[in-house]
């Protein structure tokens, strides 16, 4: 617990401190990023992580790459200048067949019967930085009508801080 409020702390100052004003973009910074995720209560391992914001439809798109196949894949629109809970979100999860699969294994989507949470808790505009955190439940997904299906529930809880890349005209 005590490092949760500890990395909280840190995130503000951070976001704090990207709100002055004639501070320059390093565009030769490599993408950083936070991403601390529990899944069903167990750590969910990280490899990296990507982010992207459409100008077009003022759309994020942040993704998630687990050590074991699975990707974790947030939609969101936000506000200009607004943090806080957003009541429309889309979060989904696939798992990949093979590390070099294009073939999926399993999907995951939101199960609209229970509460999902997600909440912007900070961003910069001048360093392309955007941080959420999140509390999700999702149900498997039937990929193939002729597969073997057993319905399994996921619960997902974390936080992530990523700077995305602006794309769309």
């Amino acid at each position: 617990m005590r490092a949760i409020i500890v990395f909280y702390i840190c995130l503000l100052a951070i976001f704090t401190a990207g709100c002055k004003k004639g501070r320059p973009v390093d565009e030769n910074q490599e993408s950083q990023f936070t991403f601390s995720v529990k899944k069903n209560g167990i750590d969910w391992k990280t490899k990296s992580a990507t982010a992207y914001y459409n100008k077009t439809d003022n759309s994020y798109y942040v993704t998630g790459f687990g050590e074991n196949g699975e990707h974790l894949q947030f939609m969101f629109k936000k506000e200009p200048l607004a943090t806080g809970k957003l009541e429309e979100f889309n979060m989904a999860v696939s798992v990949t067949a093979c590390p070099i699969c294009s073939s999926l294994s399993a999907s995951y989507t939101l199960d609209k019967s229970k509460t999902n949470k997600f909440e912007i808790i900070g961003f910069d505009n001048l360093q392309n930085l955007i941080a959420a955190r999140f509390n999700v439940h999702l149900k498997r997904e039937r990929i193939y009508e002729d597969e073997e299906f057993t319905e399994e529930l996921s619960s997902y809880e974390g936080l992530f801080s990523i700077r995305h890349e602006d794309s769309g005209l």
